[in-house]
């Protein structure tokens, strides 16, 4: 090699090494906007307050479901297990999307973790649904019980 081009090598290198420099801050500049479009829609949090008439102490189990097929049969989107005080319990959940969903509680009495039920299936402890939805037969549709969140909101269910 010559002494010239060992002169000029460096700056090639550095010409080389500019370049690379420059797209990867031209890409990143075009990039932030689409990473900030692409973030998800803002959450909201849902507040459920549930009473018994009887005033009663103990657990209330309440479930939040999003999906038709699980409602009552799968594992719910979310749960919660708060004390009943004074007839009334009260539960945020936090960070959800916002859409359609569901709630159940139920007074546990007996705090065994499920909704009792007599020998032909009726519960035997307090129960509801959002809504105030009522089944025929049985508990009632997830129709009848969805609702639309889309900025937070509070909701009332009263157990029977």
């Amino acid at each position: 090699m010559t002494q010239r081009m060992l002169r000029k090598a460096p700056a090639r290198w550095f010409g080389v090494i500019e370049r690379r420099w420059l797209s990867a801050a031209v890409g990143a500049v075009f990039a932030i906007p689409l990473v900030v479009w692409a973030r998800p829609a803002t959450s909201v949090e849902l507040t459920v307050e549930a009473d018994e008439a009887s005033g009663g102490m103990g657990i209330v189990k309440v479930s939040l479901w999003r999906d038709e097929k699980a409602f009552l049969k799968g594992e719910p989107y979310r749960g919660a297990a708060v004390e009943l005080k004074d007839g009334r319990a009260k539960v945020t959940f936090n960070d959800l999307e916002p859409g359609e969903y569901a709630v159940s509680a139920f007074h546990d009495r007996n705090n065994n973790g499920r909704l009792d039920t007599n020998f032909a299936g009726k519960p035997t402890e307090p129960y509801g649904f959002s809504n105030d939805a009522k089944g025929r037969f049985g508990p009632p549709k997830f129709e009848k019980v969805r609702f639309r969140v889309d900025n937070s909101k509070t909701i009332s269910i009263h157990l029977e």
